[in-house]
């Protein structure tokens, strides 16, 4: 290659010919580039006010010299107009007599300085220069004239990142070889074989230069390079006599190795007969490849011959035909799912004319945008046209690659020019890369082509303020519908359909489960998903679940029709890594240590990144790459990584920490981590007696994970172990209050045997929140021992309150062991010294468990006395907790009284408040009376069916609360009735749909106004469910008569609808369809009489001043 840099700018050395082109309307000339007979300049014309590039003769005018350049004149002439061959604008001669050639000036570097400059320009980018540069030469061989120096450095390219050939005289550029003659033959690294050997030069030659330049382009380097201390003989010794480089070193798809080999071939006839068929055999490339396929320009006559030639080979399939209306690829897999997504596509598309697909590799967005761009192509009288960017390196080729993508004349100046007047849709697939470029191309497209719409794929959004984002998550399977749906989710669906297609897998509904398990544990991914399937080749699908430890070693060896980076996990994730920045880097590393989701708070207080940079940038940065995911919980924000990108961010953390600049350790993190969450346990511990009980149960319920991962990590060492144990007590509520008594068991005794391990005492606090879990899932013995032993510990430790709870609960104990008397003397015992010490919280709490005792050994004036005195304190401090309960031991009171109906009443009430704070335990209670109820008057099926639901909850949860006696007495007179008065059938299709409606379905059986209809149709409507998934929007007093008529679900979406949230993001909130957002709220203003979404908000706020 040339050592010059054709753009750099010097003022001319030769002071005569700057004033002699001066003379001839040439002002300022700066030398730009120069050879052995011709220098080139770039001046200024102002009788034109352009810029030109002049190439002027300097050599010595000898007669050889002047013919050549005389030729070029011609040469360049005759082929004026081509596309791909620069223009020859004037031709002339200075004061002095040297000849001068007018061209236009690119101000965009060469195509070898380009190279020199930015590396090479990929394989995609060289197919299409190839294709056109092949045109050129095509259309020089036509009317005789070779080219004979075709090399990067003598393509210039044009602003619009077209390559234009130049220098049709043999340049006599620096480095190159002269003959004895004293002709310069060019650059010898391009130069074919057979020229070097003396025989003439032709059009194989030629072709051979345009093979040299591809690869050269490709690899960033020519074939042949000089080497150091290498003299001219040797290199000509090497090109003549050996075999081009292998390009499979450059991890090139063979075919494309093959034509350019082809091209460079030693001998001649081994070669292409013309640069046509060259051309065409480039094009065939590209079609196979999927890439837009370029045009050759030829002149009319020849592209009309070159269309009934190519009619017959089948080659010319790849150009655009007229009748045309897209020029998307056709699947060679089935498309799965997807069809909310294309429908509100389809629905963005009515209102914006920039709509961005965005979310993590592998998730499918390409595939998306084609699906949706086929269905919807008939919207546009144009069709709908795609360019993928992930065959495009260099930002200069973005408006070309769009305009070849695009049907239009070949000859039009800009990519507006050919689109202006066309009504379509352009997708812009694989924008990452090029994401800046891309958008800045994109809002010149929409400002000046009106009837033009873009859908665009990329993680990250263009961000232009014409752009609409939809995100794209991934599969999430179903896991409520269970391995017998009849409807597969579509992760299966596409798990099922990879899995069957490569043969190693036969659909078993009996394997249905495992599918969907292995689904859940690669995070709905399709590529993971795809990748997986390839597996069942070999192995069962157990074997792929237990392996994927090494989810990265695992899920590789994709097609070799995909693109590189999707052939595995691991290349999409380092792919993804590498498009980061250094703090984006240690971002995404450090927040590995969080286990499913976390706030903003937690990120800072944990992480650690330089003075510079802002965590809440950082993070903002990680969301738009969807490396991590915004979810909106009441009224925060939280940020999750997949399971897959955590696991990638672990290893790096590991490995490769140091290069991203982090200075604290894996176990540094863990540490914060482990103290952070600690301390928001306590706090929510502290806040939990009172009026913010549902704010303190929602913290705890999405830190959860979070907890867990720093309760195990505290577990390892006996230094931490403490502060394991201390969580462990402090979340006691969350275990007892809320009802995740089978979690609560398992923290406390695997605290309690490491501890043991350790030779560390338990403390007495831990103690008793382990009596009581053993307690309540039905270890009376084990509960016994631990709260006999947290009596000892707490007055060894000093610990009054603790030695409260145990006694109290040891009464409890003596309960379930029918010692009434020592039940009721250790609870008299514990609620005296609960008073003496001013606990309200174990005050109310004992009282409430006293009445309990009472009611069921029938003592109810005093169950009522205890159930007042506790409720009393309740009220006072806020607490819907222990209030609900005691509330639950009076309508207890009432039924065994037989007052149905003040049991029914007390009942409901009771049940309103836990369900507001989401207490488990307490609803399954509240519904077991509620079927004793209905069973007493007459209602056996609505009774079997509660029974069915609460049944499926004792069993979930691992608790034996029925299994107190007395209790488990109504429950089992209430099934002797309800049998008694049943068929078979009846009773079990009941007690099925009860258990079918599992949890959610209590509240709604229990109250007779919300039953309508449930227990025909076995569902529950999402707007009665007791317990969402997510947080629940308090449900205030509704004062206003047009908001007293709203449903729940209503009410609560009137409320989110006043926070300013859209219907996406209540949707999101609540997870249910947007579409049924979108009924509800229609609903809501209908119901209201309103509008407008901001009358609501006012109607809301007027209601609320008003109560």
């Amino acid at each position: 290659m040339a050592e010059v840099d054709p753009l750099a700018t010097q003022r001319a050395p030769a002071v005569d010919v700057a004033a002699e082109l001066a003379a001839e309307g040439f002002q300022d000339a700066h030398e730009i580039a120069h050879g052995g007979f011709g220098v080139v300049y770039r001046c200024e014309q102002p009788a034109l006010e352009r810029t030109v590039a002049v190439k002027v003769l300097t050599a010595d005018l000898d007669e050889e010299n002047f013919r050549r350049f005389i030729e070029e004149q011609h040469a360049m002439g005759r082929l004026s107009g081509h596309p791909n061959i620069v223009t020859i604008l004037h031709t002339g001669a200075t004061g002095s007599g040297r000849p001068y050639i007018v061209m236009p000036y690119h101000r965009h570097e060469s195509l070898e300085t380009h190279i020199r400059e930015h590396g090479p320009i990929g394989w995609a980018d060289a197919l299409r220069l190839g294709v056109k540069i092949a045109g050129a030469l095509a259309a020089a061989h036509r009317i005789d004239i070779l080219h004979r120096d075709v090399k990067p450095g003598n393509i210039l390219l044009t602003e619009y990142g077209d390559p234009e050939l130049t220098d049709f005289g043999i340049a006599r550029i620096t480095g190159g070889v002269e003959t004895a003659a004293g002709i310069i033959l060019g650059s010898p690294a391009f130069t074919a074989p057979e020229v070097l050997r003396g025989e003439p030069a032709s059009v194989a030659s030629d072709l051979y230069g345009l093979g040299a330049t591809l690869f050269c382009a490709i690899t960033g380097h020519a074939a042949f390079e000089r080497r150091s201390g290498e003299d001219v003989v040797a290199q000509f010794l090497r090109i003549t006599n050996e075999p081009i480089p292998s390009l499979h070193d450059y991890d090139l798809p063979s075919d494309i190795a093959a034509v350019i080999e082809r091209a460079m071939a030693q001998d001649p006839k081994d070669r292409p007969t013309s640069t046509t068929e060259y051309g065409e055999e480039l094009r065939a490339v590209q079609r196979r490849k999927g890439l837009a396929v370029n045009e050759m320009a030829m002149p009319t006559a020849l592209a009309t011959e070159q269309s009934r030639n190519l009619g017959a080979t089948g080659l010319g399939a790849a150009t655009i035909p007229r009748t045309a209306r897209h020029n998307i690829s056709a699947d060679v897999t089935s498309f799965v799912g997807r069809g909310q997504e294309t429908r509100e596509i389809r629905t963005l598309l009515r209102k914006t004319r920039l709509l961005t697909l965005t979310g993590i590799g592998g998730v499918g967005k390409s595939r998306l945008a084609r699906s949706a761009g086929l269905a919807i192509q008939r919207a546009f009288r144009d069709g709908v046209w795609l360019t993928d960017f992930n065959f495009v390196q260099d930002g200069k080729f973005i408006q070309q690659a769009i305009q070849d993508s695009t049907p239009g004349p070949a000859t039009v100046l800009s990519l507006v020019e050919q689109l202006r007047d066309k009504n379509l849709m352009l997708i812009l697939d694989n924008c990452d890369k090029l994401t800046e470029e891309i958008a800045d191309t994109a809002a010149h497209l929409l400002a000046q082509c009106p009837e033009v719409k873009i859908l665009a794929t990329s993680r990250t959004p263009l961000d232009i303020s014409a752009e609409y984002v939809l995100n794209v998550h991934p599969f999430i399977p179903d896991t409520d519908q269970g391995a017998q749906s009849e409807v597969l989710n579509d992760a299966v669906t596409l798990f099922r359909d990879r899995a069957q297609a490569v043969g190693g897998w036969e659909y078993d509904s009996r394997a249905e489960n495992d599918v969907v398990q292995l689904c859940i544990r690669l995070d709905g991914l399709p590529l993971a998903i795809e990748l997986a399937a390839l597996r069942t080749r070999t192995m069962p699908i157990q074997e792929i679940s237990q392996r994927l430890t090494d989810r990265f070693g695992l899920l590789k060896g994709g097609p070799r029709d995909m693109h590189p980076r999707h052939r595995s996990l691991w290349t999409l994730l380092e792919w993804t890594w590498d498009q980061c920045s250094v703090a984006e880097k240690s971002l995404w590393a450090q927040f590995s240590v969080f286990v499913g989701s976390a706030g903003l708070d937690a990120v800072r207080h944990i992480s650690e990144l330089g003075p510079t940079a802002d965590v809440g940038d950082v993070v903002e940065g990680l969301v738009q790459q969807s490396i991590l995911t915004r979810r909106r919980s009441r009224d925060t924000i939280r940020f999750q990584m997949l399971d897959t990108i955590r696991e990638f961010g672990q290893l790096m953390l590991e490995r490769d920490a140091g290069s991203f600049e982090l200075s604290a350790s894996p176990a540094d993190l863990r540490e914060r981590h482990l103290h952070y969450y600690a301390a928001l346990a306590a706090r929510a511990e502290g806040d939990w007696f009172g009026p913010n009980q549902f704010r303190s149960r929602s913290i705890v319920a999405s830190e959860i994970s979070n907890m867990r991962a720093a309760f195990d990590w505290a577990l390892e060492t006996p230094e931490r172990s403490g502060t394991a144990t201390t969580m462990v007590a402090d979340l006691w509520f969350y275990w007892l209050g809320c009802g995740h008594l089978k979690e609560g068991r398992l923290w406390s005794e695997h605290a309690w045997n490491r501890l043991h391990d350790f030779g560390i005492p338990y403390s007495a606090r831990a103690l008793w929140v382990l009596g009581w879990n053993l307690l309540i899932t039905g270890e009376v013995t084990g509960a016994e021992a631990r709260l006999q032993e947290c009596l000892s510990e707490a007055a060894r430790q000093g610990d009054a309150r603790a030695a409260s709870f145990g006694r109290a609960l040891l009464g409890a104990v003596r309960c379930f062991q029918d010692d009434y008397a020592a039940g009721v003397e250790l609870y008299t015992t514990a609620i005296a010294d609960a008073k003496q010490r001013g606990d309200q919280l174990a005050t109310a709490l004992f009282l409430h468990h006293l009445g309990e005792v009472y009611c069921l050994y029938r003592e109810f004036e005093l169950a009522e006395e205890c159930c007042r005195e506790s409720i009393a304190i309740c009220d006072s401090y806020g607490d819907q907790w222990c209030n609900s309960l005691a509330r639950w031991v009076q309508a207890l009171c009432a039924f065994m009284q037989r007052s149905t109906e003040r049991a029914a009443a007390i009942a409901a009430t009771a049940l309103t408040g836990m369900t507001t704070i989401e207490d488990q335990l307490g609803i399954a209670l509240v519904g077991e009376l509620f079927a004793w109820i209905a069973a007493e008057n007459g209602e056996y099926s609505e009774a079997a069916a509660l029974l069915g639901a609460t049944g499926a909850y004792w069993s979930a949860s691992g608790s034996s609360v029925m299994g107190l006696h007395r209790l488990m007495e109504y429950r089992e007179s209430c099934l002797a009735t309800i049998e008694a008065n049943m068929t078979d059938r009846d009773f079990k299709r009941s007690t099925e749909k009860g258990a079918r409606l599992g949890f959610d379905g209590i509240a709604t059986l229990a109250l007779p106004a919300a039953r309508v209809g449930v227990l025909e149709s076995g569902r529950v409507p999402i707007e009665h469910r007791s317990i969402p998934d997510r947080g629940r929007v308090s449900t205030a007093p509704k004062p206003s008569a047009a908001l007293e008529s709203l449903t729940p679900r209503e009410w609560e979406i009137a409320r989110l609808v006043t926070q300013g949230m859209t219907n996406k993001e209540i949707a999101a909130e609540l997870i249910i369809g947007k579409r049924t957002v979108d009924t509800h709220v229609a609903h809501v203003l209908a119901k209201c009489g309103l509008r407008r979404r901001s009358e609501l908000a006012s109607l809301i706020a007027t209601s609320s001043d008003d109560s």
